[in-house]
Parts: structure tokens; C-alpha cells; sequence
């Protein structure tokens, strides 16, 4: 993460730190040490950014220090299930521009209120990829994927 740390930076994932996922605990381990005035992270789930709350946490699912947003609006996991469900073709495509739509936006207010120059993007949340595509075109700032594997999908 040295390379990026000259300038601030945007985690977008659908799991942070403060989660027992092994993805929240990759990017707690990465980034524990960096300060905490130069990222931010973006929160693309609404249900993932939480312990399970088994009482005593262990170190690697503490809350870090940079701030979180977490992105509002449409319920995507259950927009996910009906894209994916008989429904109209036209509909899902609807349905998919919207949730696109309406995150993007989201994404470049953050983006440009925390004056960020680049974007981290984790993978895990289906329309992520999409969404900060189409906010890099318009802001012009770097790119990096970290691309986690996940076995159940």
C-alpha cells in the first residue's frame, strides 16, 4: 500500500474492518499501521460492516481509524435476488441501472468531498464494479483492485 499513500485513497468494499470476514481482516492487516487521515472507506453492504457480536472481538476485526460511509438507499440484497428471479427482462435491466445509477452517484459526492485520488476497489459486491467504472470516467483517478477469492460463489 506504500505506492498509494502519498495522496488520500478510497476503500470501496462490501466488507470493512469490524467484520469476522476474511476480507475485512486482509484490509484491517493492510492497513493498521497506515494513518488514518489518508483513506477513507466506502461500505457498499448494509449488514456487512458489523462483528457478529460474540462477545470479546479479536484484534483483527477492530474498527480502523480512517472514516466510513456507508452508501443508502435501495435494499440490494433483495434487488439482487429478484434481478436474478423470473422477472422481465426489461425490468431487471431497469432495476440494474438504477441500483447503478443511484450508487454511482453516491460514490463520486464521497469521492470528491474527501478529495480522494485513487480508489481501492474490493471485489464481493456485484455492482461495485459498475458503479465506480463509470465515477472514474468522470473524476479521472486511479484505479487498484484487490480481488479477494470467495468460495462460495
Amino acid at each position: 500500500m506504500r505506492c498509494i499513500t502519498q495522496s488520500k485513497f478510497a476503500v470501496l468494499s462490501h466488507v470493512l474492518p469490524l467484520s469476522d470476514s476474511g476480507q475485512a481482516v486482509m484490509l484491517y492487516r493492510l492497513l493498521e499501521n497506515i494513518d488514518k487521515d489518508n483513506y477513507i472507506f466506502i461500505l457498499t453492504s448494509h449488514n456487512a460492516g458489523q462483528s457478529s457480536g460474540k462477545g470479546v472481538q479479536a484484534k483483527s476485526s477492530k474498527k480502523l481509524g480512517g472514516k466510513y460511509y456507508l452508501l443508502e438507499g435501495l435494499d440490494k440484497p433483495s434487488l439482487i435476488a429478484r434481478f436474478f428471479l423470473n422477472i422481465p427482462i426489461f425490468h431487471g435491466l431497469a432495476l440494474f441501472a438504477l441500483i447503478i445509477k443511484k450508487q454511482e452517484k453516491q460514490i463520486k459526492e464521497i469521492l470528491l468531498e474527501e478529495k480522494c485520488k485513487t480508489i481501492v476497489l474490493c471485489t464481493g459486491g456485484f455492482f461495485d464494479i459498475f458503479s465506480t467504472f463509470l465515477v472514474l470516467k468522470q473524476l479521472k483517478i486511479k484505479l487498484v483492485i484487490y480481488s479477494f477469492d470467495d468460495f462460495i460463489y
